[in-house]
């Protein structure tokens, strides 16, 4: 008889006797089950049925690079290979697109276009260029790929890229939206080749006020590609010298210098309009990243945690921020019943209002949030008062009660909902990633259309509103029965499953990471109940829960003071704690009976889950001879001991010393 459970779950999903085992899947359950994975759809469950009936297949061993991959897809429903179809069909190429489409875009090869992206990025969207003028003002451009100019509405790249939705990044690869010819060849922004993009280019003076917006079609031809390191030199370089040792390919007959007084300039107005956005009340949270180093198997052997907040990055996020509210507010102005905009709704009240009273009990500092300002005013104020991991951890706090991001129509919402909480902008939209997001795409279908119809500028005084007729939803849609709402909820849904996706698979490379061996880290204290003490583990971006009646069971007295959030753990000498210990927690008769089974049987009893260790090597606090204690409340620095249970399950241990 096989039993199947979920992946990360221990509850009993489906039964399959062998005698009904097809003779293939037999053979290898013959063989045996040990860390084989099996993909197991139901295909009827009748009331009078315990467990459902199934149809089984095996999918790999759960050792295998490859097993691990199919997994996190198939469980979040990610389609990898792109039909014979889309494959096949015909695009253009570069050289054949005719000089009269050239000519009818602003030309932007003798500027300055450069790109910095991540050092392995291969699909480039973007790329930024700055000219300096008169009177200490500047024209900056952001030049988007063109996506929409290769991927026709009604097209087969086009039904499949709005079925995808969006691009997946796994550790080991990117599931594409588009086919690789498109997204790495010819609507990728590579360096010294011509290309096709869409631009906004503004005119503004030095602190980031913007004087004049300009929309349009363009060409363009990167001179470099810079990693985030390398423009992170540059910044860092002082004005008028080279970074030193720093080699960059520079082509279109510019020198490196140029690039770095570019970089400069723009890091300048970056922090300004980063400055103003903040002083306006936009959120932020400090968020790092898990990077795997592999071997040549694909098997994680290291671990890194990447931050995205340098400076470098901050560069590109406030021109790209800039760029998505400047076309946001051009095409709801002008379609203001059939625009693609993303809102972000206000966090869940009642959740804030939790995490502010553990701040008051328990910091004495009172959290306003009232707005999105007052909140982060709050989280600032927190900050200089907490250490860099406490922070972390309550940035986690403040982050839970938040609620996604959603695409939506315009047409769909009043305009008091369009307003984005955490950017806190009124309108905002995705129009800087064509190559990996479907609504990106749509928006510069309708940008194009409100060029046609408003014009290339921003102009003064009221905005000319049009209406959505069907030549509009046809050159957006293309035929498609689909409805804009149905397509922006499938945006949601697909974004969604990504990021699920993602998750899924960095805890997977994170459990065979860890492994069977403990491993210290540290950990803060997020909450205490009368049932459990919670620790959040910022290195593995996770939470663990240590539950007190186990903790008693093992011996141990916990005394919980629910004002305080805190709790006082303390182990005596195990045989002479008493037998009716209640609110303190005492031993019980089951605990000692498992506690003598692993005396005699060595240091450790395989039947009992431990909470409780003593020392780095997850040695039972049960068998100390000396008796203990910890004070632990909210926020308390505390350690556990982390080690993997399996492929996709972690064990915890709390450190007592």
């Amino acid at each position: 008889m096989l039993l199947f459970r979920r992946l990360r779950s221990s509850f009993e999903l489906a039964v399959i006797y062998m005698e009904n085992c097809p003779r293939k899947l037999r053979k290898v359950v013959e063989k045996g089950v040990e860390g084989k994975v099996f993909r197991a759809t139901v295909i009827n469950w009748l009331p009078t049925m315990y467990l459902p009936a199934v149809h089984c297949e095996y999918v790999g061993d759960m050792g295998d690079s490859e097993t691990r991959r199919r997994i996190v897809l198939q469980s979040n429903n990610v389609q990898d290979k792109f039909p014979g179809v889309v494959e096949s069909s015909p695009l253009p190429k570069i050289e054949d697109i005719a000089q009269e489409e050239l000519e009818s875009r602003e030309d932007f090869r003798a500027t300055r276009v450069f790109s910095i992206d991540p050092e392995t990025a291969r699909d480039l969207d973007d790329a930024l260029s700055i000219t300096k003028l008169d009177n200490d003002h500047f024209e900056v451009s952001v030049h988007i790929a063109d996506v929409s100019h290769f991927v026709k509405p009604d097209s087969a790249v086009d039904l499949e890229a709005r079925n995808r939705a969006t691009s997946v990044y796994l550790v080991r690869s990117v599931i594409p939206m588009l086919p690789r010819r498109l997204c790495e060849d010819l609507c990728s922004l590579n360096p010294q080749v011509d290309r096709l993009s869409f631009s906004v280019r503004w005119r503004m003076d030095g602190e980031g006020n913007v004087r004049k917006t300009w929309f349009g079609k363009s060409v363009i031809r990167s001179c470099t590609k810079l990693s985030y390191e390398q423009a992170q030199e540059m910044i860092d370089t002082e004005p008028g010298e080279l970074p030193q040792g720093l080699e960059v390919d520079v082509g279109n007959g510019f020198k490196l210098d140029d690039i770095v007084y570019d970089v400069q300039q723009l890091h300048g107005i970056a922090q300004n309009l980063r400055r103003r956005r903040f002083a306006n009340g936009c959120i932020t949270f400090h968020r790092s990243e898990m990077k795997f180093i592999l071997d040549s198997k694909g098997n994680p052997t290291g671990l890194n945690h990447v931050l995205g907040g340098t400076p470098a990055n901050h560069l590109v996020e406030e021109f790209m921020l800039l760029a998505n509210s400047s076309v946001a507010r051009f095409i709801s102005d002008a379609f203001p019943d059939f625009a693609t905009l993303r809102r972000h709704p206000p966090p869940n009240p009642s959740g804030l209002e939790k995490v502010a009273k553990l701040c008051e009990q328990c910091l004495q500092e009172n959290v306003n949030y009232g707005t999105s300002k007052e909140l982060q005013e709050s989280m600032e104020r927190l900050g200089t008062i907490v250490s860099e991991e406490q922070v972390r951890a309550l940035d986690m706090l403040f982050t839970k009660p938040m609620l996604e991001a959603q695409y939506f129509c315009t047409g769909e919402l009043p305009e008091d909902s369009w307003h984005h909480y955490g950017l806190a902008v009124p309108r905002y939209t995705h129009f800087t990633s064509p190559i990996r997001r479907y609504p990106d795409v749509l928006v510069h279908r309708l940008l194009q259309i409100c060029i046609e119809r408003v014009g290339h500028e921003v102009r003064d005084g009221p905005a000319k509103s049009l209406k959505s007729d069907e030549d509009v939803r046809a050159a957006v849609l293309g035929t498609s029965s689909d409805s804009i709402e149905e397509i922006l909820k499938n945006c949601n849904q697909k974004k969604t499953a990504a990021g699920q996706a993602e998750d899924e698979e960095d805890f997977m490379y994170l459990c065979l990471y860890l492994g069977p061996k403990w491993t210290i880290f540290g950990g803060v204290v997020v909450d205490v109940t009368s049932e459990c003490i919670v620790v959040h583990v910022s290195a593995l971006a996770t939470e663990r829960q240590f539950f007190l009646a186990r903790m008693r069971d093992e011996g141990c007295t916990a005394v919980v003071d629910p004002k305080r959030k805190s709790v006082l753990l303390s182990l005596q000498d195990p045989e002479e704690i008493p037998t009716d210990q209640k609110s303190g927690g005492g031993e019980s008769s089951k605990a000692r009976r498992r506690r003598k089974r692993a005396g005699k049987a060595g240091t450790k009893s395989a039947d009992v889950v431990q909470t409780l260790c003593a020392d780095e090597t997850g040695k039972p606090a049960t068998q100390l001879e000396e008796p203990l204690s910890l004070q632990i409340e909210f926020l308390s620095l505390v350690k556990v001991l982390v080690r993997s249970a399996g492929a996709l399950q972690l064990e915890a241990l709390l450190l007592l010393r």
